[in-house]
C-alpha cells in the first residue's frame, strides 16, 4: 500500500516536471522574468451622486435648494399630507427642500420619468384598521409643484424619447447634484485603481 502511494506521488511529480519545465527554461532563455507584477497607478476622478449614500446626497442637495429662488414653500404644504395613505402631515420643516432633492435624485437616474411614476414611487401603505393594507399613491400635486419649480430653476426639462416622454435632468441640474457631493465632505474626488 505504502509503495502504491509513493507510485502515485512520483508520477504527479514526473508529469508535473515535464509540463512546466520547458516553460519555465524557455523564459530562463529569453531573461524574462517568470513573474511580472501587476502595475497599479492611482488617479483621481470627480465623485458622482453614485459614489455617496442617497440619504446623504439628499439632505446636502436640500440644503443647496433652500439657497435657490424657484424652490419654496408653498402656504398649503405646511397643512397636507404627502398621500392619501398618510395619517398626518410631514413633521419636519425643511420636508418640501428635502422632497425635492429626491425628486431631482429620481429625475436624474430614471429620466425621462413622469408625475405618475413618481407617485408611485412615493406611495405607501394606507393602515385601514382591522382590513388588510393596500398600497396608495402619493400626492400628485406635491410631485407636480416641485417639478414645476425644479424646471423654472432650470434643472430638469421636459422631453420625448421614443415612446416616452417626462422629465430628464439638464446638465445645470447635474452638475447642481455634483457640486452637492462635492461639499458633502469626500472633497468631490474619488480614487480609482488603474
Amino acid at each position: 500500500l505504502l509503495i502504491l502511494f509513493y507510485f502515485k506521488l512520483f508520477s504527479k511529480l514526473i508529469i508535473l516536471i515535464f509540463v512546466f519545465l520547458p516553460f519555465m527554461i524557455d523564459s530562463l532563455m529569453n531573461n524574462q522574468n517568470v513573474y511580472k507584477a501587476p502595475k497599479f497607478s492611482l488617479s483621481y476622478q470627480m465623485a458622482t451622486m453614485y459614489d455617496v449614500k442617497p440619504s446623504e446626497l439628499v439632505s446636502q442637495a436640500a440644503e443647496e435648494l433652500k439657497k435657490t429662488k424657484a424652490v419654496k414653500l408653498p402656504d398649503w404644504a405646511k397643512v397636507v399630507k404627502t398621500g392619501a395613505g398618510q395619517e398626518r402631515p410631514p413633521v419636519g420643516k425643511d420636508w418640501w427642500y428635502m422632497r425635492a432633492a429626491s425628486i431631482l435624485r429620481k429625475v436624474s437616474m430614471k429620466g425621462p420619468i413622469g408625475v405618475s411614476k413618481l407617485r408611485n414611487m412615493y406611495g405607501t401603505k394606507k393602515n385601514r384598521g382591522v382590513k388588510p393594507e393596500h398600497f396608495c399613491k402619493g400626492s400628485g400635486k406635491i410631485v407636480r409643484v416641485i417639478l414645476q419649480q425644479l424646471e423654472a430653476e432650470g434643472f430638469v426639462k421636459k422631453v420625448e424619447k421614443d415612446i416616452h416622454k417626462g422629465k430628464i435632468i439638464t446638465p445645470k441640474g447635474q452638475s447642481f447634484l455634483d457640486k452637492a457631493v462635492k461639499k458633502h465632505g469626500s472633497g468631490g474626488i474619488k480614487k480609482t485603481e488603474a
